[in-house]
């Protein structure tokens, strides 16, 4: 019998991982922002709002905080402290807060502002009272980190 010729090619693993070969293994699927869907969240609730001519529930605005502050950043606030941990509800402090979001990139926080400031003083401090009895006045875990 014949004997049989193998030939093998040496891989260079990191070639079939991504590195110069796309075509080997495809880039992965950009993982999308922990705030993104809160942000589609919040935007269509704006839409639904100018619809119907309504301003917003302090009972949707305090789920939507409460969600704001379950994003990794913003566990004293974010860019809205001093509205949403502070209780600076007056237009001009919301305002400042949705100017801070803004030139620092902070979608979520800039629509969350945008929506604060929909609402009467009356609302916004409702929704402050209420988030602060909630926690405690704290990230939402309702105690003191140790």
């Amino acid at each position: 019998m014949k004997a049989m010729e193998h030939s093998f090619q040496v891989v260079d693993r990191r070639r079939l991982h991504g590195g110069s070969r796309p075509d080997l293994m495809p880039e992965p699927e950009p993982t999308p922002s922990p705030g993104s869907y809160l942000l589609e969240k919040m935007r269509a609730y704006k839409i639904v709002l100018a619809q119907r001519g309504v301003t917003p529930s302090v009972k949707a605005v305090c789920r939507l905080v409460r969600d704001f502050y379950a994003l990794p950043e913003n566990g004293a606030g974010g860019n809205l402290h001093i509205v949403l941990d502070d209780g600076n509800v007056g237009f001009g402090s919301v305002e400042f807060c949705r100017r801070e979001a803004a030139e620092a990139g902070d979608e979520v926080g800039t629509v969350l502002a945008e929506l604060l400031l929909l609402m009467k003083e009356s609302a916004r401090h409702k929704v402050y009272s209420t988030w602060y009895k909630r926690t405690g006045g704290d990230d939402g875990t309702g105690g003191d980190e140790a």
